[in-house]
C-alpha cells in the first residue's frame, strides 16, 4: 500500500510513531505506517531520519520535511487542501508528482520526473527545481497552477524534460528571484501566462532550445529586465506586455509574431543581435515607450506598429508595414520596405 501523510496532531501519536528496525547484517531502517485511514487531518512533522516508501499521498492536512530525508520510489499524490512542505533535509521524489494542494520547496534542491504536474499552487525559494535530467524520468512538467518562483530559486529543464505551462497557468518571478535555464533542444510551451514582478530575469540560455506562444500565452513585465534568450518553433501567438520601468528584450532570435499576437505598453522592448536575427511582427504592435534596435538584428513590420520612441543604433528595419514613430533617434542601422514612415515628433540623426 501505500504512505497515507496526515494525522491529528503536531506528531504522530505514540502508537502510531515510526519505530527502528534492522533487518540482520543490515543497516536500521525506518517505515512509516501505512493505509491508516483515521489520519485524515492535522499536521505531520518528519525531522531526523532517513524515510524511504513505495509511494505517498498527502490526502489533507499537512506533511513537513525538517531534516533527514524523504525518498519515494514512486509517485507523490498532494490532495487538494493538503500542503507538503521541505524547510529542510532531502526530498527525492522517484515517480511522477502531482500537486492539486500546496507545495512549498524550499533551502535545498528537488529533481523530478517528466509527468509531473501542478494544479494547486508551487512555492520555491532558496531552491531549484531540475526536470526529467535523465532518460528514465523523461517527460514534460505541466502547469495549470500558481508556479512561484521566489528568493534564490530557479527552474531548469533537463536533457530529457519540457515544460507546459498550460491554460490557467501562472509562472510568476518574483524581484530577487532566479531564472529558467533550459539543456539545448528543449521546450517550453505557454499557453498560460509568465509574469515578472521586477529584478533581473531570463528564460533560457542560447542554443537550440525554443520558447513556443501558443493562443492565449501571455508574457507581462511588470517592472525590472525581462530577457528571452529562445527561440520558435512556429508563429508566436502570444500576449506581451511591458510596464513603465520595466524592459523586456528579445536578443539573438528569429521570431515571427502571428497576426493575433501583441506587443505593447509603457516600458522598453529591446530587439538585438550580435550575429544574425530576425524578428517579423505581423500582429498588433503598440509600445508608447521606447523600443531599441541594435547590432546586427532584422525587424520586419508586416502590419501597423505604434512607437513612442525609436531608439536604432544597429541592424535593419523594413517589411510591408507602417511605422507610426513620436520621436525617431537614429545612430545607426537602415531603413526599408514598402511601408510608411511617419514620425510626429522629432527626427535626430547622428553618427555616418
Amino acid at each position: 500500500g501505500d504512505v497515507v501523510a496526515a494525522n491529528q496532531g503536531s506528531r504522530l501519536p505514540a502508537d502510531q510513531r515510526v519505530a527502528p528496525v534492522r533487518a540482520p547484517g543490515k543497516p536500521e531502517q525506518r517505515r512509516m505506517p501505512i493505509d491508516v485511514p483515521k489520519l485524515h487531518t492535522g499536521a505531520r512533522v518528519l525531522d531526523g531520519p532517513t524515510l524511504t516508501v513505495p509511494t505517498l499521498r498527502v490526502p489533507g492536512g499537512s506533511l513537513s520535511l525538517q531534516s533527514g530525508a524523504l525518498n519515494v520510489n514512486g509517485v507523490t499524490n498532494i490532495a487538494s487542501g493538503a500542503a507538503l512542505v521541505r524547510n529542510g533535509g532531502s526530498f527525492n521524489p522517484g515517480g511522477a508528482l502531482t500537486n492539486d494542494g500546496t507545495l512549498t520547496l524550499a533551502n535545498g534542491d528537488t529533481q523530478l520526473a517528466g509527468g509531473s504536474r501542478n494544479s494547486g499552487t508551487l512555492n520555491l525559494r532558496n531552491a531549484t527545481i531540475t526536470i526529467a535530467e535523465t532518460d528514465a524520468r523523461a517527460g514534460t512538467f505541466t502547469n495549470t497552477g500558481a508556479f512561484n518562483l521566489g528568493t534564490n530559486a530557479g527552474l531548469t529543464i533537463g536533457a530529457n524534460g519540457g515544460f507546459d505551462n498550460g491554460a490557467g497557468g501562472t509562472f510568476t518571478f518574483a524581484a530577487d528571484s532566479g531564472n529558467i535555464a533550459l539543456a539545448n533542444a528543449r521546450t517550453i510551451t505557454n499557453s498560460g501566462a509568465f509574469i515578472s514582478l521586477g529584478g533581473n530575469h531570463s528564460i533560457g540560455n542560447g542554443g537550440s532550445a525554443l520558447f513556443d506562444n501558443t493562443p492565449g500565452g501571455v508574457v507581462r513585465v511588470d517592472g525590472g529586465r525581462f530577457i528571452l534568450l529562445m527561440n520558435a518553433s512556429a508563429p508566436d501567438h502570444g500576449a506581451y506586455s511591458v510596464a513603465s520601468g520595466g524592459s523586456l528584450e528579445f536578443p539573438d532570435q528569429t521570431r515571427t509574431f502571428a497576426a493575433d499576437s501583441s506587443i505593447s505598453g509603457d516600458g522598453t522592448v529591446v530587439f538585438r543581435s550580435s550575429s544574425l536575427g530576425a524578428l517579423n511582427l505581423n500582429g498588433t504592435y503598440n509600445v508608447t515607450g521606447t523600443t531599441q534596435v541594435q547590432g546586427n538584428t532584422t525587424v520586419l513590420v508586416g502590419s501597423t506598429a505604434t512607437i513612442g520612441t525609436l531608439d536604432q543604433s544597429g541592424g535593419t528595419i523594413g517589411g510591408g508595414g507602417n511605422l507610426n514613430i513620436g520621436t525617431l533617434d537614429q545612430s545607426g542601422g537602415t531603413f526599408g520596405g514598402a511601408g510608411n514612415l511617419t514620425v510626429t515628433n522629432s527626427f535626430n540623426r547622428t553618427g555616418g
